[in-house]
């Protein structure tokens, strides 16, 4: 027994290596804001991230300008000067990250635009996900804890964003050609595709009074086939997906202030402004003309409204 409990204790020991690691989160935000937002600019000594979900802007780096396009994320390293202002009249939707992290190989990241892949998209969703099962929603400075968080969220959240930059890492490794141009992993399977041109289909036409049978005899499949494509990549059925897409769609018109509230309802496929407003108050969690107030008092908060 004294042999074999002596080889146990010989057994070697291999030390996993860190390449990055995230030592603390500072803010994590989903932004919503106007067409006319303009950020006047901070540093700070940890690093920024910032993912443009919706829109276009200016994005200054320490006195360099960058145009950031729909599906681009920048980064800004500790002590660097940055600032943002939207452009084209658009609405804005964005994610930006704050955190610590000393890693050496952050330092790839300076000075970087990069356009991400579906792969990193869908990584950027798992951390807000994450976030929501670990943070009160909407996210605050300081974020402040769940009271019943989900078992190990924290962790898994570190994780998803340690994955999130490890992965932008070795993409831009693996197209040195082009760095950056972030493309995905892996090609797509059958019903990633379905799935892609069914989202694409739904937002050409939130005019329509779209319904599953219209959907499915645009694509020549059954229900079930297109109801389990969107529970499994959507999470979601069809329809209430379609719910979200329109109501995102009438807060980015709200933001714009190109129309008012009957002309929203209209061109988004509902038959009366009643109608409109109670999916909306539904889906958003108050009436349409209560998110236009708040956006009005964020764009006259201006930097503080963050």
């Amino acid at each position: 027994m004294a042999i074999a409990e002596e080889g146990v204790r010989r057994y070697q020991r291999t030390q996993l290596r860190q390449l990055i690691t995230v030592n603390r989160l500072i803010t994590l935000y989903y932004l919503e804001l106007g067409k006319n937002f303009r950020f006047g600019g901070e540093k700070h000594d940890f690093w920024e991230l910032l993912y443009l979900d919706r829109g276009e802007i200016v994005a200054g780096a320490d006195g360099v300008k960058h145009t950031l396009r729909q599906g681009e994320i920048i980064f800004h390293k500790p002590n660097e000067f940055h600032e943002f202002r939207a452009v084209e009249g658009l609405a804005l939707n964005a994610i930006v990250i704050t955190f610590d992290c000393g890693s050496a190989a952050m330092k790839l990241f300076e000075n970087k635009v990069l356009r991400l892949g579906e792969t990193e998209r869908e990584l950027l969703a798992q951390i807000i996900g994450e976030a929501r099962h670990t943070f009160c929603f909407p996210f605050t400075y300081p974020l402040k804890r769940l009271e019943r968080p989900k078992t190990g969220s924290e962790q898994l959240l570190r994780g998803y964003l340690e994955i999130f930059l490890i992965r932008l890492l070795r993409v831009m490794e693996e197209n040195r050609a082009s760095p950056a141009v972030l493309r995905p992993a892996t090609l797509e399977n059958g019903d990633e595709r379905l799935y892609r041109d069914i989202v694409a289909f739904i937002r050409a036409n939130l005019h329509d009074k779209l319904a599953v049978a219209t959907i499915c005899g645009a694509f020549f499949i059954g229900r079930a086939r297109l109801q389990g494509v969107f529970r499994r990549l959507a999470g979601v059925p069809v329809m209430e997906y379609v719910t979200r897409m329109r109501m995102e769609r009438a807060k980015a018109m709200i933001r714009e202030e190109s129309y008012n509230m009957s002309e929203i309802a209209v061109k988004l496929g509902y038959a009366s402004l009643h109608y409109f407003s109670r999916a909306f108050k539904k889906e958003v969690g108050m009436s349409p003309s209560e998110y236009a107030r708040t956006v009005q008092a964020r764009m006259s908060g201006g930097d503080e409204a963050w």
